[in-house]
């Protein structure tokens, strides 16, 4: 019976704590540097995709090779017209 009593006490402790941080999440500060690399990861996928939308393939090589090609490239400065 104590263990009963106990298990459901439990559970009712981490739903409580669940609950009040589903209550609060939106209070809780973001760190400015993850909110940044968030949106550069979200422009950095925006732009992969509209590369393949426009040339229909995903650029190939090492991210070296492909980090070379985009300032020269005719084809990269034809996109950014």
């Amino acid at each position: 019976m104590k263990q009963t009593v106990a298990i459901i006490a439990g559970v009712l402790v981490v739903f409580g704590v669940g609950y009040l941080y589903m209550q609060n999440r939106s209070r809780i500060q973001i760190d400015p540097k993850v909110t940044e690399f968030n949106s550069d990861a979200n422009k950095l996928i925006e732009g992969l995709q509209q590369y393949k939308e426009f040339f229909k393939h995903y650029p190939t090589g090492t991210t070296a090779e492909i980090s070379k090609a985009a300032p020269s490239s005719s084809t990269f400065r034809t996109m950014a017209c």
